[in-house]
């Protein structure tokens, strides 16, 4: 997957090569690239229909008829995901002077906190059973961007430990997809790289 130089200053290309030498490039505003980083990264995960005659098989005996089975969709691996990854989008690093106090600079913490998101994005659409691992950071977190959880409407980001855990409650047999992070600007790139957009601020 690759991120082109584009003729007009105000829109971005993005492309991705699949199997069989197809190519495929998405044209689309800056202000449109979450979007067309999700619709890519959809094309990336897309697994070819195999070409062998349609399989059948009997359910039941009788009068039933055959039942054309339906292929399960294997996870990917985390190279797979690793390598769909799209570059954060370069107007977030606008952000970045409002980021400091760490070891990390400003660009990195925006940098890891939407690839994180998009681990995030990966997890929600089945791609892969959970992320991959958060590079540590030397702050303590302060907010709690919750992308998914039991009894969450829209995704959220709590401003304590306190309202995070009364949404999440356990971590165990949990299907919740969440990050904490020192800032409110980081957990808002977390959503946004996992396509929120504009996500409800909790206490």
């Amino acid at each position: 997957m690759s991120r082109g130089p584009s003729n007009d200053p105000g829109t971005l290309e993005l492309s991705v090569s699949l199997a069989g030498g197809v190519k495929v490039t998405i044209t689309a505003p800056s202000s449109a690239a979450v979007l067309a980083s999700q619709v890519l990264n959809h094309v990336a995960a897309f697994q070819p229909e195999s070409s062998d005659p349609s399989e059948f098989e009997l359910v039941s005996g009788g009068s039933v008829s055959p039942t054309r089975s339906v292929p399960v969709r294997v996870p990917e691996t985390r190279d797979q995901v690793r390598r769909s990854l799209l570059p954060c989008p370069g107007h977030l690093f606008g952000l970045s002077s409002r980021l400091c106090g760490s070891s990390l600079s400003g660009r990195a913490r925006i940098e890891r906190a939407w690839t994180c998101g998009q681990w995030a994005a990966a997890v929600q659409a089945s791609r892969i059973h959970s992320p991959d691992r958060t590079p540590a950071i030397d702050l303590r977190n302060r907010y709690y961007a919750v992308l998914r959880a039991p009894g969450l409407s829209v995704p959220t980001i709590f401003q304590s430990s306190a309202g995070y855990w009364a949404c999440i409650r356990s971590l165990e047999d949990s299907d919740a997809i969440s990050q904490a992070f020192p800032s409110e600007t980081e957990a808002k790139i977390y959503l946004q790289a996992a396509g929120v957009v504009d996500p409800t601020i909790a206490p």
